[in-house]
C-alpha cells in the first residue's frame, strides 16, 4: 500500500508541475492591428460593397471596411474583394479577377516584382481555369520596391490565347482599423 501512495503523490507532483510549467510557459493572448488593403484612394477603383469582419473571438474594434471594389476599363471590368476575415488581419490580402465587357475569356498573369519572386506572394491554384480569380497576398516584410509611394499591385490582363489586353498598377495602401488577439505560446 505504502508503494502505491508514493506513486500517487509522485503523479500529483508531476501533474503541479506541469500545471505551474502550463501557466508560466503556456498560451499568451496577442495583440496586433487589424490590417486590411485599401483601394479607396485610387479615383478609378468604385466601392462597391463595404462590410464589417465577422466579430469572431479574435477581432475587436473593427468598423465596415470596403471589400469588393470594381475598376471598368473598355475591354474589362477588374473586381477586387478584400476578404475581412482570411489572411487580412495577418497578412492584408486581395482576391482579383477580371470580367470581360464581351464574350472573350481573361484572366490575370501576376507581375512578381519585390524583393524576392515570393514578395508580394500571387496565389494561383494548380489547373485552375484562366478566368479563375487569384489572391495577392501582402507578407511580412513585402515592403514596396520604391517605399511607400510605389505600392502598387502589377499584373497584366491576358486572355485564353495569350494576348496582353492591358497592363495595371493598381496603387493601395494598407490601413489599420481595431485591432485582433490570438494566443500564441510564449
Amino acid at each position: 500500500m505504502r508503494n502505491r501512495d508514493m506513486q500517487f503523490s509522485a503523479l500529483r507532483r508531476l501533474a503541479a508541475a506541469a500545471g505551474v510549467l502550463l501557466l508560466l510557459g503556456g498560451c499568451g493572448p496577442i495583440f496586433n492591428s487589424y490590417r486590411y488593403i485599401s483601394l479607396e484612394a485610387y479615383e478609378d477603383a468604385r466601392v462597391v460593397q463595404r462590410a464589417r469582419p465577422s466579430p469572431g473571438e479574435y477581432r475587436w474594434s473593427v468598423g465596415e471596411i470596403p471589400i469588393l471594389y470594381e475598376i471598368g476599363r473598355e475591354s474589362y471590368t477588374l473586381r477586387i474583394e478584400i476578404d475581412p476575415d482570411i489572411f487580412t488581419p495577418v497578412y492584408p490580402a486581395a482576391m482579383i479577377r477580371a470580367v470581360p465587357t464581351g464574350d472573350r475569356i481573361l484572366g490575370i498573369e501576376p507581375d512578381r516584382q519585390g524583393k524576392d519572386p515570393g514578395c508580394p506572394h500571387w496565389v494561383i491554384r494548380d489547373h485552375a481555369p484562366i478566368s479563375a480569380p487569384v489572391r495577392w497576398v501582402l507578407g511580412p516584410g513585402c515592403d514596396p520596391p520604391g517605399g511607400p509611394s510605389d505600392a502598387h499591385i502589377r499584373f497584366k490582363i491576358v486572355d485564353d490565347e495569350g494576348t496582353v489586353m492591358g497592363e495595371e498598377a493598381i496603387p493601395y495602401t494598407v490601413k489599420q482599423d481595431g485591432f485582433y488577439v490570438y494566443y500564441d505560446a510564449v
